[in-house]
């Protein structure tokens, strides 16, 4: 923990709300509980048609800091880019309103900002199942506090979702760094472009997040019902992160990283692939991969998506252990390279 103990910022949280009656007194009363207080909390009800936006307003009249409003339904997107923009504290963090914080989030976390070169800062995760308890469990990728760079092969680990960080505002701000609209799986590529801009990325092992997992309606739950065209927004999202990368000149040195999004991404677009889109998925594919002039290595699930090769899962985990051997080979003779896992 650091040892500088007069740093207090203000620190603004962005809650969007959309149909949450159930959930949103438990999110709010963990902010309200925290230990940490000099905060500004700003929700957004994106067009509610329950009382959520009633309940909104009740907390508002109980206490200063916090900041009600409402807009027409506009998506999670433009709720979080309005906050965003309305955001005035130094440090930034986006809450999903069906999730709630330990009392002590903030005390523990918002210290490490006193490097000024760390932009932001990510922090393991408490998932709750709720029609599942059994199965709630905390997820720490890193065992101790880490330093990574954006070179570093390790930032795969980390979550993308922007509730797994606590952000500085100025650096979002100035570098135009905003949820894309009218798209599925926005985090990913906000994710992704944080990480292109900072040199500096530190990880802190504590998991006071309270995530909450398998609600109706949430957009793990749609994926999971292969609802049409979700598959094929993941090939617009890779296509907005090799954009970023290439405005920035982040790609050129990075172009096996970018390589293995494209694997992992696929993975997960076969599992969400509505059977109505294969034929457009697999033409899409084949455009985007000809732009980006990167495609998957052989023997991955991707590349014989590709390819149309039928899938063999013994396959690629054969090859996957062939690539983490060669690369420990290498390691061993000291060849400095990069080790990314196939899926």
């Amino acid at each position: 923990m650091p040892s500088y103990t007069q740093y207090c910022p203000l620190i603004s949280i962005i809650i969007p709300v959309f149909n949450v009656e159930q959930y949103i007194p438990q999110c709010l009363s963990s902010v309200l509980r925290q230990s940490y207080k000099n905060l500004e909390i700003i929700c957004i009800d994106d067009g509610s048609t329950d009382s959520s936006l009633d309940i909104l307003r009740h907390y508002q009249q109980t206490d200063t800091r916090i900041r009600v409003i409402s807009q027409t339904n506009k998506g999670v997107a433009a709720a979080r880019n309005l906050g965003l923009n309305l955001a005035s504290g130094e440090l930034l963090i986006f809450i999903d309103s069906d999730d709630w914080l330990d009392d002590t989030f903030f005390e523990t976390i918002h210290e490490f900002f006193v490097d000024p070169e760390i932009n932001f800062i990510s922090f393991g995760t408490k998932f709750h199942y709720d029609s599942a308890p059994n199965l709630n469990h905390e997820s720490i990728p890193f065992k101790s506090i880490t330093m990574l760079s954006n070179q570093d092969a390790q930032i795969r680990k980390l979550n993308v979702a922007p509730w797994s960080k606590l952000y500085r505002t100025d650096f979002l701000k100035k570098n135009c760094i905003y949820f894309p609209l009218n798209i599925f799986y926005e985090d990913t590529p906000f994710h992704w472009k944080c990480i292109s801009l900072s040199s500096k990325i530190l990880f802190i092992n504590v998991a006071k997040y309270n995530y909450r997992i398998n609600r109706k309606d949430s957009l793990m739950d749609l994926s999971r019902q292969r609802n049409k065209g979700m598959a094929i927004h993941i090939l617009y999202i890779l296509d907005i992160i090799f954009s970023d990368w290439q405005r920035s000149n982040f790609l050129q040195n990075n172009k096996d990283l970018f390589q293995y999004l494209i694997e992992e991404y696929m993975r997960s677009a076969a599992n969400f692939l509505n059977p109505d889109d294969g034929r457009l998925f697999y033409v899409k594919f084949k455009e985007y991969t000809k732009k980006w002039g990167i495609t998957p290595r052989k023997y991955t699930l991707a590349y014989d998506i590709l390819n149309n090769i039928p899938t063999s899962m013994r396959k690629y985990k054969f090859f996957g252990y062939i690539r983490k051997k060669n690369y420990k080979i290498n390691s061993y003779f000291g060849i400095n390279t990069r080790y990314f896992p196939s899926a």
